[in-house]
């Protein structure tokens, strides 16, 4: 089955009808409901290269040292009967940097 991303405006079919069209870029911006840019895009890319593309990153902008990810494991293997709402450490008292870790990166984007 063809996956296409939810919020795609533009099926591959239509991708690929834009990257064969010689039209202008704006007539068929206003023709699919999508900018002038999102056009060029379709085009450079061209017909053979129109399914959706995964926006997971090739390679992690840092990795976690091997005392990070010893703290880390350690405390999520820490005792269920700790309280997940108020849990005895925050992010200024975690022992981790947390400004170089996904962990914060996560919290943030909650």
């Amino acid at each position: 089955m063809l996956s296409i991303h939810p919020n795609a405006r533009t099926t591959p079919a239509v991708r690929a009808e834009i990257a064969r069209s010689s039209e202008r870029s704006g007539i068929l911006a206003k023709r699919f409901g999508v900018s002038a840019e999102t056009i060029r895009k379709w085009r450079k890319r061209g017909p053979s290269n129109c399914l959706d593309r995964s926006a997971r990153p090739h390679k992690l902008p840092w990795k976690a040292s091997e005392e990070e990810r010893a703290i880390v494991c350690e405390l999520r293997r820490a005792p269920a009967s700790r309280s997940t709402t108020s849990p005895s450490w925050s992010a200024t008292s975690c022992p981790i940097s947390t400004a170089t870790t996904s962990i914060a990166s996560s919290k943030r984007r909650v």
